[in-house]
């Protein structure tokens, strides 16, 4: 009978002491596990303050393409309806041979993406959105300044050339009376209204881009205010 006694008291010590352990197992795996997610928040509202960085400082350089295809756009309307002082064709070519470059600010993106770390913001919506307007609505805007460059090169150029216009170093003609007798003709008129149709694309598709931008940012700034 003591003997039993006696081993009923060591199996509830040991299931005790199994217990305790396990207990402790469990807290600690419940520890890490809380600093693992604090971590993970750490870095995410890292990645989601640099992605915030680079599309802000992008919204500044969509300002610009958009205010001087605006610009030029406003320059050629005039010419095409005659609204323009003489004096202002001096200019016609320069402008003309002018095509603005793109180079997307997405450094950041590019090392998150890399480095799978893209995958570290818990907001699904918000993941997809950034991933579209980097990988399509970017990508759209570099194809088309490079579109705008090859028009240049390949017709613009090739128009001056081709018909000896008697531009300076800055493109600019001193003879307007040239420009006059140019503009009776078919074929810079043709390069003129492909000008004018290629800023109002670019402005328009622009534009779109930068306010996906913006809602990205907006989006950004809501995650950020639960952190």
């Amino acid at each position: 009978m003591l003997l039993k006694k006696q081993i009923g008291k060591y199996l509830i010590y040991a299931f005790g002491e199994i217990l305790l352990v396990m207990i402790g197992i469990l807290l600690a795996l419940k520890v890490n596990n809380l600093n693992e997610a604090r971590i993970a928040k750490v870095e995410e509202k890292s990645i989601l303050i640099q992605i915030k960085k680079d599309l802000t400082q992008e919204q500044q350089a969509f300002d610009f393409l958009i205010g001087s295809h605006n610009h030029s756009k406003i320059y050629f309307d005039k010419v095409k309806n005659n609204s323009i002082p003489t004096s202002s064709l001096d200019s016609l070519f320069y402008k003309l041979n002018i095509y603005q470059g793109f180079e997307p600010r997405n450094a950041g993106y590019i090392g998150l993406k890399s480095s799978n770390k893209i995958k570290s913001i818990s907001s699904d919506s918000l993941r997809s959105a950034i991933i579209r307007y980097y990988e399509n609505g970017l990508g759209t805007l570099t194809t088309n300044a490079k579109w705008e460059e090859n028009f240049v090169l390949n017709y613009i150029e090739k128009y001056l050339i081709e018909n000896n216009v008697p531009i300076n170093e800055d493109f600019i003609i001193q003879d307007t009376t040239f420009i006059t007798d140019e503009l009776n003709k078919k074929k810079l008129n043709t390069l003129i209204n492909y000008k004018i149709a290629a800023h109002k694309y670019l402005i328009s598709i622009t534009s779109s881009i930068r306010n996906r931008n913006i809602s990205i940012v907006e989006k950004i700034n809501n995650e950020l205010v639960a952190f």
